[in-house]
């Protein structure tokens, strides 16, 4: 059901990345007012996350994700309805709300659900048959895209009809039950588990001496304290570099080919269309490694992967090369970014958990901001080579810090990851 969920969440990646090239024809929209309505995405996925953190870990982890399925649901109907510059700048502030406050909840939700042993791969899994969307989202956007200058509309159309899971997702999801024992509902924790897995429990040693409330202020301190500073340090640059690396040009693909390389934009589309299953392959591709080599081997590996595909289509500029790197971009930085969500959610303990997820991925969405509003000047300046040395930059410097200063989680529980931080 989470994979399902998620399917719908990631159908909104690149979506307005596609309508962009109408519009600019059709509204007359230009590139800087591209990046801007990319921006307002950003500041939603912002306080989405900030946001979908604080509560998942006040009112749970169910309610929060349901929650944030209505409101990425309602936000891509908006974008559809969208009629001029500022309604869709709007609309996709709130789309952008809802879909990192249900990223952020649903990564938590997974590492606290699934044994150590295959945290990594449950994780990667769950993404892969979400991300599944992605292309298919942009196949059904190379069809729709071109049939009128209003078609543009059904890519959000799509994406809105997630609205339709809220009675399901009440049914089938079942709280966490690390979460319940955070706030000493033991009995309900135990229910949880019986229904899970047939077997009674008894929970009751674990009751907490004191139930720690959490607060976006109180985890910042908690997380900002002599006890996490250097986890919390690796972690953002970390997190900064997978993230801004794998959609500093997400939203600017199609443009840049149409302006830059002089494609069509039926050839364009069908670029972002095959390149797009790169990012389910990328997550099959990383359950296989994601538990090995403590976590941070295989996202090192992924990332320096993935940085040198820009490196080469930055040095050579042919179609052949293009597709090629812009695929393998998707295979790797896809896969990289499944890992570092299971690197994220479990290295935190469960009170603050979801907030503390919540807090880092906020912060790199204020950075994805600022970053899409300097793509079009670093173009203008440095061309087509400039951009993709610097996108390449950002990806090989995190994997260098991961290697040398990340810590091994794979197979070991959360509990003992959060024993002894450091």
């Amino acid at each position: 059901m989470a994979a399902i969920c998620y399917m719908f969440d990631q159908m909104d990646v690149g979506t307005f990345a596609y309508a962009a090239p109408v519009l600019v024809k059709t509204w007359g929209l230009t590139m800087e007012q591209i990046a801007q309505v990319n921006s307002y995405g950003f500041v939603g996925m912002f306080l989405g996350a900030i946001f979908g953190g604080w509560i998942a870990d006040k009112i749970g982890r169910k309610k929060t994700i349901i929650l944030c399925v209505a409101i990425f649901s309602l936000g891509s109907l908006g974008n559809a309805l969208a009629f001029n510059f500022h309604t869709l700048a709007i609309t996709r502030f709130f789309t952008g709300l809802g879909v990192i406050g249900m990223l952020v909840v649903a990564m938590v939700y997974i590492a606290e659900m699934m044994p150590s042993e295959h945290r990594g791969r449950y994780q990667a899994l769950t993404m892969a048959c979400g991300t599944i969307a992605i292309p298919v989202g942009a196949a059904f956007a190379r069809w729709v895209v071109p049939l009128s200058t209003e078609s543009w509309r059904y890519i959000f159309v799509l994406g809105g009809t997630s609205i339709l899971l809220l009675p399901f997702c009440f049914i089938v999801f079942k709280e966490s039950p690390r979460w319940l024992v955070s706030k000493g509902r033991i009995t309900e924790a135990e229910k949880v588990i019986r229904e899970i897995t047939g077997r009674e429990v008894d929970l009751s040693s674990e009751v907490p001496e004191k139930i720690k409330k959490s607060s976006s202020l109180s985890t910042l301190k908690l997380i900002l304290s002599k006890e996490y500073l250097k986890r919390t340090i690796i972690l953002v640059i970390i997190t900064d570099g997978v993230v801004l690396g794998a959609q500093m040009l997400g939203g600017f693909y199609p443009a840049i080919l149409q302006e830059y390389a002089g494609f069509q934009l039926t050839l364009v589309l069908s670029i972002m269309a095959l390149s797009w299953w790169g990012i389910p392959f990328g997550d099959l591709s990383a359950s296989l490694v994601s538990d090995k080599g403590g976590r941070k081997g295989p996202l090192a590996l992924f990332s320096i992967i993935n940085g040198m595909t820009f490196v080469v289509c930055g040095f050579f500029p042919t179609p052949a090369v293009i597709i090629a790197a812009v695929f393998l971009s998707r295979v790797f930085g896809g896969g990289s970014v499944s890992i570092l969500y299971t690197y994220l959610a479990e290295s935190y303990p469960t009170h603050i958990r979801s907030t503390a997820v919540g807090l880092i991925m906020g912060q790199v969405r204020i950075l994805s901001a600022v970053i899409v509003l300097i793509v079009p000047p670093i173009l203008a300046t440095y061309g087509w080579l400039g951009v993709h040395l610097v996108n390449a930059g950002i990806i090989i410097v995190t994997a260098i810090v991961a290697l040398i200063f990340g810590q091994k989680t794979s197979k070991r529980t959360l509990e003992e990851i959060n024993k002894a931080p450091g």
